[in-house]
């Protein structure tokens, strides 16, 4: 088989801008009633339990509660021309979104652009460089013999490197080599519990070995996961129980440990600036469960319904067991599901809570991928869409309205599709009419890297591991520096190297280049991708065609297996399991979508002009909720879109407000990966390791700028997102000489940049 032998999907997460066409006919179909807010005076349900000593200090005085929920892979903009958006099938969803608050088009994911980066950079503000985790879903590290393994991405906050490497350093590792902030700590200093439900790292991701470090290598659950692997070999049970669900508690007598303090246990953060002592948490279904009005069952967890009453039952009970578990869903989890625990934690006092929503994309019945338009994906989305029509009738009998509630809501990354254009029938819109795809008409096309290598370069002999993606990394043996003699052999080989692409010039196929753009380390340390951990960092980042999913396989290529499909090359073969690629640099992959509701938003709608990455998210939340965190974020408060009596006076209007806005959007440009100066470093980048002059000096030449530019870009960056810090959080106000200078600059610095290529 020539396939890549592990998908970065692969037991873990799974996992265009074009004109808005079929949207309108969508939504016309939708009952009026949706279409209204669901802010007012509507009665508190009687289950509804109040927060108490949760203390939020927005400057509206009124917001109680906040819902953050992230999808995998939910579009804004089409994928066919034909087949209304994601979004465009989702009227309850979208008209909420829209006629509440702000829905920015124009946001953008760092580098590498997948799930746990995504989400993790959307939780903390900072870029993978200071959370730990810029290339995921899985990565690798070399060992200290020189060879590199996989570890998974998805990881409890404080644990190490969830592989068996010789690494020590944590999975969230920060510049200095120890556990990055946890994204709860200014909630539950304030006195508000947070929950969250198959949100990356904030929760129990594998309960080997988080039990053991939870409640000890003697305890109960520990012995119990350790007999599960024994007898069935994985933690059945222990899996429904504890992963996935987490309450983090407030140090106040109203907190859900504090009443339930025989399931409450410590929620340890060694590292925490400031400190964390003394504060506790109540992990998984088993121990939430009962708080937010579960039932349970003896041996076999506790019962929580979805908002379609259906209990929540774990995938983990296989059919040899022949048990049914009751607990977390597993990481694949649906809208119905999300949206019921979150709204049974809210509903029982939790007043902060994080949901994650798997994709539409993936038929997950089958298991395998659908085209828009698809009978599978059109019916997902339609599911999804229910559930957020009942989520939102039931908030509002609680009382959990615009009025008194901060709602975010994002989609981790974007992604490519790679398959056909022209599904049957022709015009097909999915909606009306379903869309169909023959074999061999959809699917990545996956390539045998060290097959495609020996077949074009034949004396290619260098030792190395990739993580597999369309945007693979590769890691040579030794862990050779930049520039090193068989580091850049390899480069230049990869650079050259050629590959079918069925799904170019229209679907009529081209062989094309396998790489669109190169970094080496230089570059990936410009790109946000250089940790506290040295042994992460690749030896090079190979940016592909994104139709391609690229790893390794046999030197000698045999053609497809399976239901692969073949192409003119049996290195590289189309997979229908897979169809959606992301982790790469295209406009379709890295812009995104968020949008904010709530008291505080002033904008209204769609908001297409605003440039905003990921990192934005969390300052504008902390500013919105009137906290801080402990640290100087990446991002910036979006002050576009939310009340001008968040800024300074003097801030407000006029030209400092206009000055302010330029200087905002120069270091955006600047600092971002997909940003102008990120973009322009990328490609000086390829063209210096593709290059084959003489002694190597064109390399050597955009090396060295690469790093001046590097080095001044670092340094400008920390001095405007400090200043940013100060005004946005401190009301200090920057001088408006040093706005100017700033702003100036980091124009100049952009413009040197994209001179290099």
């Amino acid at each position: 088989m020539n396939t890549p032998a592990v998908h970065e999907a692969t037991g873990m997460r799974r996992k265009r801008r074009s004109a808005f066409v079929g949207a309108i006919a969508v939504l016309a179909a939708v009952p009026a009633s949706t279409l209204l807010p669901i802010g007012g005076t509507a009665a508190v349900a009687a289950t509804t339990t109040p927060a108490t000593g949760c203390a939020l200090n927005s400057p509206t005085g009124s917001i109680k509660h906040v819902i953050s929920l992230v999808f995998d892979n939910l579009h804004f903009t089409q994928d066919n021309p034909n087949v209304p958006s994601d979004l465009a099938q989702m009227p309850n969803l979208l008209n909420f979104m829209e006629h509440n608050g702000v829905l920015l088009s124009d946001e953008h994911t760092p580098l590498i652009a997948h799930t746990a980066d995504d989400i993790l950079t959307t939780l903390t503000g900072v870029y993978g460089d200071k959370h730990g985790q810029p290339v995921s879903n899985s990565y690798g590290v070399f060992n200290s013999n020189g060879t590199s393994g996989l570890a998974s991405s998805f990881a409890y906050w404080t644990d190490p490197v969830a592989a068996t490497t010789t690494d020590t350093s944590p999975t969230m590792v920060d510049p200095n080599g120890t556990i990055a902030p946890a994204p709860w700590v200014p909630f539950t200093r304030a006195g508000c519990d947070v929950g969250a439900i198959a949100t990356a790292n904030m929760e129990v991701e594998n309960s080997d070995p988080d039990i053991k470090a939870i409640y000890g290598a003697n305890s109960p659950q520990w012995k119990e996961v350790l007999a599960e692997e024994s007898k069935y070999g994985y933690a059945d049970l222990s899996d429904a129980n504890y992963q996935g669900i987490i309450v983090h508690c407030a140090k106040t007598a109203s907190s859900a440990c504090a009443q339930n303090p025989s399931l409450a246990a410590p929620d340890k953060l060694p590292s925490e600036p400031g400190g964390y002592k003394g504060y506790e948490a109540l992990y998984g279904n088993v121990n939430v469960g009962r708080v937010i009005g579960g039932t349970p069952v003896p041996g076999q967890g506790v019962k929580v319904n979805d908002l379609n009453g259906q209990p929540l039952t774990s995938f983990y009970a296989s059919s040899d067991i022949g048990k049914t578990y009751y607990g977390f869903p597993g990481f694949d989890v649906s809208a119905a599901q999300t949206l019921g625990y979150v709204a049974d934690m809210q509903e029982h006092g939790i007043p902060i809570t994080y949901g994650y929503i798997e994709d539409a994309h993936d038929d997950h019945t089958t298991g395998s991928a659908a085209g828009p338009g698809q009978a599978a994906y059109v019916a997902q989305l339609k599911a999804d869409d229910a559930a957020f029509g009942t989520f939102f009738t039931r908030l509002q009998h609680d009382g959990i309205t615009t009025a008194n509630t901060l709602f975010i809501v994002s989609s981790d990354e974007g992604d490519h599709f790679a398959g056909t254009q022209h599904p049957v029938p022709a015009g097909c819109d999915g909606v009306t009419i379903p869309c169909t795809y023959a074999k061999g008409k959809i699917g990545e096309v996956d390539v045998n890297l060290t097959g495609l290598l020996k077949e074009q370069f034949p004396k290619e002999s260098t030792a190395f591991s990739v993580h597999a993606d369309s945007a693979p990394n590769v890691y040579i043996n030794g862990n050779p520096p930049a520039g090193a003699a068989v580091a850049r052999r390899l480069e230049r080989d990869m650079g050259a190297l050629l590959a079918p692409d069925p799904w170019a010039n229209n679907d009529h196929g081209a062989t094309v280049p396998l790489t669109n753009s190169m970094a080496d380390q230089v570059e990936e340390t410009i790109l946000h991708m250089k940790t506290g951990d040295p042994n992460r960092l690749p030896t090079f980042t190979d940016f592909a065609n994104p139709d391609f999913y690229v790893g390794t396989g046999p030197s000698t290529c045999s053609g497809p297996t399976g239901s692969e499909t073949g192409t003119s090359d049996p290195c590289v073969v189309i997979n229908p399991q897979y169809a959606w690629n992301h982790g790469d640099v295209a406009p379709e992959i890295n812009t995104n979508w968020v949008a904010v509701v709530g008291r505080g938003v002033t904008a209204r709608g769609v908001d297409s002009t605003t440039w905003a990455d990921e990192t934005d998210v969390r300052p504008t939340m902390m500013a919105l909720l009137g906290l801080h965190d402990d640290y100087i974020s990446d991002g910036r408060v979006l002050v576009e879109d939310v009340s001008r009596a968040l800024l300074p006076t003097v801030d407000r209007n006029g030209e400092r407000y206009s000055q302010l806005l330029a200087l905002e959007s120069a270091y955006k440009q600047l600092n971002a990966d997909v940003g102008v100066f990120g973009l322009a470093t990328l490609q000086a980048s390829t063209k210096a390791l593709e290059s084959t002059s003489p002694g190597d000096e064109t390399y050597r030449a955009i090396e060295r700028a690469l790093v001046r530019l590097g080095s001044k870009r670092d340094a400008l960056a920390a001095r405007i997102s400090e200043a940013l810090n100060d005004l946005e959080f401190g009301g200090e106000v920057i001088p408006s000489g040093a706005v100017q200078s700033w702003t100036n600059q980091a124009n100049a610095l952009m413009v040197q940049a994209s001179e290099l290529g």
